[in-house]
């Protein structure tokens, strides 16, 4: 063999090696569900997939999709959207306070997502929530935190304290909205829990 030939080879099989190392790096850089890609599979992903199905106008790119099809039957459908809610979800919508010990929303979460919109309004750095709480806080999954997320919050995690069902959970949409047209429409989604007996 010449010394070119020695050359070539050993090119090409380090350019195989690296196309090999990219594949496999590009494939494993996040985890299936992470549609948000911020390293957790929270709420906000599920919320986001949740709405790419309920709303015609709310897009994901071609890597968000891939990593919503967490059932990988091919196509992105409920059935992924509920397997994320039930399943694979670390930290529900909304949930800003992820290192608390409540597996609930309080006032603290709605808190954290109108202090944050305070601060940023004013022009001032908040760095009070890392990457994931403040996916967390953009409950309408619209890719900011403002008040409508907080008021959203404090309406949730009162009601929910009041025993009333969350009719848009119970009929699989996972995200909020204060658009009427909406069907996740924060106006419309509490029934009473009719079994609660008032003292």
């Amino acid at each position: 063999m010449t010394r070119n030939n020695i050359l070539s080879l050993l090119t090409a099989g380090a350019m195989g090696i690296t196309c090999f190392s990219m594949n496999i790096s590009a494939e494993s850089a996040y985890a299936a569900g992470d549609v948000d890609m911020d390293g957790v599979v929270t709420g906000h992903d599920t919320a986001m997939v949740s709405r790419y199905l309920q709303e015609e106008d709310y897009m994901l790119t071609e890597e968000q999709l891939v990593l919503a099809d967490v059932d990988a039957d091919g196509e992105v459908t409920q059935a992924d959207a509920d397997k994320l809610y039930n399943d694979m979800q670390v930290y529900d919508l909304g949930n800003a306070t992820t290192e608390d010990k409540f597996p609930f929303l309080t006032l603290t979460d709605a808190f954290c997502a109108i202090n944050y919109y305070a601060y940023t309004a004013a022009g001032i750095i908040c760095d009070e929530m890392n990457n994931v709480e403040m996916n967390l806080v953009d409950v309408n999954v619209d890719g900011k935190i403002d008040m409508t997320d907080g008021v959203i919050i404090a309406e949730v995690y009162t009601m929910t304290g009041a025993d009333f069902y969350n009719i848009i959970l119970e009929s699989g949409i996972y995200y909020y909205s204060i658009d009427v047209e909406s069907p996740a429409y924060v106006g419309n989604i509490y029934k009473y829990n009719k079994e609660v007996i008032w003292n």
